[in-house]
């Protein structure tokens, strides 16, 4: 949604790459390739779950 993909223009404009801009939004540990791997994985039902716990607004 447009939270998230605010937030992630927000990561890029820091610096970040785009893997590493969507893993540090969505609060993920590690490796951000790898974690976003995970994500990937995901259903819906996961996804939906990852962005509350990562207090993201979609």
């Amino acid at each position: 949604g447009p939270g998230l993909r605010r937030q992630v223009i927000g990561a890029r404009d820091r610096g970040l790459k785009t893997e590493p801009a969507f893993a540090a939004v969505l609060r993920l540990d590690g490796d951000p390739y790898a974690a976003m791997l995970a994500v990937a994985d995901l259903d819906d039902d996961g996804l939906r779950r990852l962005l509350r716990w990562a207090k993201v607004s979609v």
